[in-house]
Formats: structure tokens, C-alpha cells, sequence
């Protein structure tokens, strides 16, 4: 049973460090068909192939114009625009930098040459930020589950004790659900930990 335990551990905070990964990298950009997204308009000749989720400017300095994806690939997507088909790379060489609270995702293959409604960051450069940032909500997290371990360690001996004995309803779960529940319910304290840290705990005024 104790192996079993450490087993699911391990998976539940594989999963958790992967998915921080995954999410902390804001080159790419995340679609499926029927997604709607803000592409650039200028045509298949342009190079900057801007992509957004928000209404502005392209990298070139002009409006971005509404698309819907109509299939996605490895680091593809092919948009419907203007009427035609076009193919968008969806992991970008320069990002939006507005910060983590920004939603827009935009990402372009070209440093915009105008004023734009978003300033950029090379994707390369930021990924080190991002890496940084995946790196403490990974350490958060293990530092949850650390304790979760910890607290384990003095607690599962009483499950074959008075636990054991003592009246429990009819709905009351299997002793093997505890572990896994309890690991989810630590990464998430982990992940939460780590936002507000990142987050500030000033108060707005």
C-alpha cells in the first residue's frame, strides 16, 4: 500500500510540474477548430503573421482582422480570413510582454515596426522568465506536498487502528482514495501559494 501511495504521489506531481511547464510558456498559442483569434490581414506574403486573442495592431501596424481556425497542427493552424485560407505558426519568435495578468497571447514572427496596442519580448529571452516561473510554482508545490508527506507519515499508522474501528456511514469512501485526493488537494494548495505570492499581498487602494 505504501508503494502504491508513493507511486500515485509521484504521478500527481509529474502531472502538476508538467503542467505548470506547459502553461508558463506564452510563445505558444493554445487553439483548436472553432476557435476565433485575431489574425493578421495582410496577407499570405507577410512575414509577421501576428495572432492574438484581443482586437489591435499587427506587428506590420495594421489591424488585426478576425479569423476562425479550421485545423491545427504541430505549431500550425490554418485560419479561415478574409474569405481565404491561410497557415499560421502558432508558437511565436516575439511575445506579448504586458505581464502575466495579460490574456491576449499575442505572438508574432516579427518585432512590430509601429505602435502597437502590446509591447514585445523575444520568446527566447522570456522563456528564461517563464522557466523562472514554472520553476516556483514546482517548488511550491513540492514544498505542499513535502508537507503532505510529512503528515502522512504520522497519520497512516492510525488507519488499520481506532480508524479502523470506529462507525462510518454508508457513503463513506475507500481508504485508497485518500492519498490521491489529498495530493491534488496539496499541489493545488501549492499552485495557490504560489499566485498570491506572485500575485502581491498588497491590497489595492
Amino acid at each position: 500500500m505504501k508503494k502504491v501511495a508513493i507511486v500515485v504521489f509521484g504521478v500527481l506531481f509529474a502531472v502538476s510540474a508538467v503542467a505548470a511547464l506547459a502553461a508558463a510558456d506564452k510563445s505558444k498559442l493554445v487553439l483548436k477548430a472553432g476557435d476565433e483569434i485575431f489574425a493578421c490581414n495582410c496577407g499570405p506574403e507577410c512575414q509577421c503573421q501576428t495572432l492574438s486573442r484581443k482586437e489591435g495592431s499587427c506587428a506590420c501596424g495594421n489591424p488585426l482582422a478576425k479569423a476562425k481556425a479550421k485545423s491545427v497542427g504541430e505549431g500550425t493552424a490554418v485560419l479561415i480570413i478574409g474569405g481565404r485560407e491561410q497557415t499560421f505558426k502558432t508558437v511565436g519568435k516575439y511575445m506579448c510582454a504586458c505581464g502575466p495578468e495579460c490574456k491576449c497571447d499575442t505572438i508574432s514572427q516579427m518585432p512590430a515596426s509601429a505602435p502597437a496596442a502590446w509591447t514585445w519580448s523575444r520568446s527566447r529571452s522570456s522563456s528564461r522568465a517563464s522557466m523562472k516561473r514554472a520553476a516556483g510554482i514546482v517548488v511550491s508545490i513540492a514544498v505542499c506536498e513535502l508537507a503532505g508527506i510529512i503528515g502522512s507519515i504520522f497519520t497512516t499508522p492510525s488507519i488499520p487502528g481506532w480508524y479502523a474501528d470506529i462507525a462510518k456511514p454508508s457513503f463513506n469512501p475507500p481508504n485508497w482514495i485518500f492519498g490521491p485526493v489529498w495530493t491534488l488537494l496539496y499541489a493545488l494548495m501549492g499552485l495557490a501559494a504560489y499566485l498570491v505570492y506572485e500575485k502581491g499581498l498588497k491590497r489595492p487602494k
